[in-house]
């Protein structure tokens, strides 16, 4: 959450942005999925991969 707060009092929001972002990762947790399904999911996400390889 970006309550628009600076991580410092040494900054005086707002201020934009300049770096540039290199990786971003996404962690949603648990599927709640059976095994059989997650497998299934897990293999199509592969195939969908090397299909753009």
């Amino acid at each position: 959450m970006d309550t628009g707060s600076p991580v410092s009092n040494t900054y005086k929001p707002p201020f934009a942005f300049t770096g540039q972002i290199e990786k971003v990762d996404i962690d949603l947790g648990q599927s709640g999925l059976a095994a059989a399904d997650e497998k299934k999911v897990d293999d199509l996400n592969k195939k969908a991969w090397a299909s753009t390889e």
